[in-house]
């Protein structure tokens, strides 16, 4: 099929006087924007708004990493932003109102790195449980398990997983 130039070259001196009429109508600098939204254009009080350090003091979140070997169940390297982390530290944060999290890294049995998310709960003074389900398997089926988990006081982590069904077979 052949394309009536004749057609297009019509069109396009149609479209090319348009096109520049509707481009110059777009604001090319910020001072030809409305501030309908409130933003500080000039210098002004900043003392309605947050500072950096109050902001840094409301952080609610309290994350825990560690390492879960799933052959042993052994629980290993306990951190906090990169530091050793005890019972003691997480139950302040905990007691402190903070959300404690712990992300426990593993190996799946496909050999890829892996980690499950678990939320901490103070379960007495001398206990942190915490629970999360793991889509691998322990050797015992391909079902998905739920871990439940201990922290004591003493700093030992007992993990327990429970196989998860799926009905009858």
């Amino acid at each position: 099929m052949a394309i009536n130039t004749a057609f297009f070259n019509q069109l396009k001196s149609a479209l090319v006087p348009l096109l520049k009429r509707v481009i110059a109508l777009i604001p090319t600098k910020t001072s030809d924007l409305t501030n309908d939204s409130g933003f500080l254009t000039a210098h002004q009080s900043l003392s309605a708004y947050a500072t950096k350090t109050y902001a840094d003091g409301k952080d609610q979140s309290y994350v825990v990493n560690c390492d879960l070997n799933l052959a042993t169940l052994e629980v290993t390297n306990l951190t906090h932003g990169g530091v050793s982390c005890t019972f003691a530290d997480a139950m302040a944060a905990i007691t402190a109102g903070k959300t404690p999290e712990i992300w426990l890294s593993f190996t799946d049995i496909f050999n890829l790195p892996c980690t499950a998310v678990a939320r901490m709960r103070l379960f007495n003074s001398t206990l942190i449980e915490f629970s999360c389900p793991l889509e691998t398997s322990f050797g015992a089926g391909n079902r998905p398990y739920l871990i439940v988990g201990y922290w004591y006081s003493n700093g030992s982590v007992t993990i327990t997983p429970i196989q998860l069904g799926y009905g009858s077979n």
